[in-house]
């Protein structure tokens, strides 16, 4: 049993089932391109002088290639040989998409898991423009030009509780030295717990340690 092949004279390539009729239609682009394309004459695939592969829709169980441009594929498993995959028109992956090399977006990015962790980063984030975050955000510390600016939360400090009279209305020598105790009690006090106050700033990287 035969397959009819028919050529034409631009050196295109017709091949017919065994009831002739029209199957495959191999069409010389020239300059060494050919595209594949249906009974309908639709274009499926094409191949140029270079051996790259393009196809306007293209469904395959097990692709491998090093270049493959596209505008929709449907594969259970795609291995690129070389990292060239162009596909101009919308692309969806139901499954896990792992990329082991460096990936450009020249556009949005929109994470939309519904719920848990949309996005983690196990490695250092670089984010050269501005940064908004609407929710809540988690993190150890938050660092400028390599100076930690907030850290953990510290510990509390009590406030000052000394009081010292509005007036002095004491009469006796006695009496002023007691209300020279309690307002030196209170700047001692005070000094106290502005220390607190300075070496938990340090800390959080707020103000300068020295």
């Amino acid at each position: 049993m035969s397959i009819p092949i028919d050529r034409d004279n631009t050196g295109s390539v017709n091949i017919n089932n065994i009831n002739n009729e029209p199957m495959l239609k191999i069409v010389n682009k020239g300059n060494g391109k050919v595209d594949l394309n249906s009974a309908s004459d639709k274009n499926a695939l094409s191949i140029d002088a270079n051996g790259v592969v393009s196809a306007s829709d293209l469904t395959a169980t097990n692709l491998t290639t090093s270049n493959l441009t596209t505008s929709n594929l449907t594969t259970s498993n795609l291995i690129l040989l070389q990292p060239n995959l162009n596909i101009p028109a919308n692309t969806t992956i139901g499954g896990t998409a792992t990329v082991a090399g460096t990936t450009t977006l020249a556009d949005t990015l929109t994470l939309s898991k519904a719920s848990g962790d949309g996005l983690i980063v196990t490695a250092n984030a670089t984010v050269s423009g501005a940064l908004a975050v609407t929710g809540n955000a988690t993190a150890q510390a938050f660092h400028i030009n390599g100076n930690q600016v907030v850290g953990a939360q510290s510990g509390h400090i009590v406030s000052p509780s000394a009081t010292i009279s509005a007036a002095y209305d004491g009469t006796t020598a006695g009496e002023l030295l007691i209300e020279l105790n309690d307002l030196r009690l209170a700047v001692i006090e005070s000094q106290s717990t502005i220390a607190q106050l300075l070496s938990q700033l340090r800390t959080h990287g707020l103000i300068a340690s020295s």
